[in-house]
C-alpha cells in the first residue's frame, strides 16, 4: 500500500505559494477495500466488505 501511495504522490503537481513552498496543486483520492468471506451456518459463503476513503483536497 505504501508503494502505491508513494507512486501516486510522485505524480502530483505542486507549486510555491506565499504560505507554503510546496503547496499541492491537485486532489488525491485513495480507496482501500477489504473483503472477508466466511461460511455461514446455512453453508453459504457470506461476503463482508469495507471501504476506507482517504481524500486530500488541494
Amino acid at each position: 500500500m505504501d508503494k502505491i501511495m508513494t507512486l501516486g504522490n510522485k505524480n502530483r503537481s505542486v507549486g510555491a505559494t506565499n504560505m507554503n513552498a510546496e503547496s499541492s496543486r491537485s486532489h488525491a483520492i485513495f480507496t482501500v477495500t477489504v473483503e472477508c468471506s466466511q461460511l455461514g451456518i446455512d453453508r453459504q459463503q457470506h461476503l463482508r466488505q469495507g471501504k476506507l476513503h482517504l481524500v486530500d483536497l488541494a
